[in-house]
């Protein structure tokens, strides 16, 4: 694919479940900060190197820990998780496909990193998100009480990264700041642009939770014997 490519890796949470006097983000796990395993995922694959990190402004000097040795620039991040996709677009120039990804998310793959890439094969994709599937019976609650069963071969959980067309990500946040959309794809949703699902990975966790990282040192461990 020859259209230019950036990446924002949304770094600037405080991670309040995890309950560590670090943000998550930037624990170490086998000698390297969570973020920083993130970042080379991206670093590692040939068409994902433009990486512009979003972080507290409380967290310049563990950023510059984490990145050592890489040439890797920030923007602050928001008050919330949209303020700061906003920040991190901004900061950008002259891209077409932007992966918007966590950096709690450090056991990505590069091969669903291709297939995100390569689901916008037509110009009426406007973005794509790994997904999983959904497996368990869904029920729809209010004030407590089911309401109704949902059909669980529509119902799918949404992983990042999420890569979109710039201009539309960008028009988005613009038309719609300020406002409490849980990830991107919703954005996109919101004005009726179309979103393609791309199987994700069950590895491909969230950590949210110290013990979470016990799972991420398996999936590594896993992967590196590939």
């Amino acid at each position: 694919m020859s259209a230019k490519i950036s990446v924002i890796i949304v770094a600037a949470g405080r991670g309040s479940r995890y309950s560590t006097v670090l943000p998550k983000q930037y624990e170490l796990i086998n000698g390297k900060t969570i973020l920083r395993h993130t970042i080379d995922i991206f670093l590692n694959h040939p068409l994902t190197k433009d990486i512009m990190c979003v972080i507290h402004p409380d967290d310049v000097d563990l950023y510059n820990q984490a990145v050592t040795g890489l040439s890797i620039p920030y923007v602050f991040g928001g008050e919330t998780r949209q303020d700061s996709v906003m920040n991190g677009l901004k900061s950008l120039k002259d891209t077409d496909l932007v992966f918007i990804h966590d950096a709690a998310r450090p056991n990505l793959t590069s091969d669903k990193i291709d297939a995100l890439i390569n689901s916008f094969t037509d110009t009426e994709t406007f973005g794509a998100i790994l997904a999983l599937p959904v497996t368990d019976t869904v029920k729809y609650v209010e004030n407590g009480f089911i309401v109704k069963t949902l059909d669980r071969q529509n119902v799918f959980r949404a992983q990042t990264p999420q890569v979109f067309r710039f201009n539309a990500i960008y028009d988005c946040h613009i038309k719609a700041p300020h406002q409490n959309f849980t990830d991107d794809a919703a954005l996109l949703e919101h004005f009726n642009h179309k979103v393609k699902i791309v199987l994700g990975d069950p590895s491909n966790i969230k950590i949210t939770e110290p013990n979470d990282t016990k799972l991420m040192s398996v999936s590594s461990m896993s992967l590196s014997r590939l």
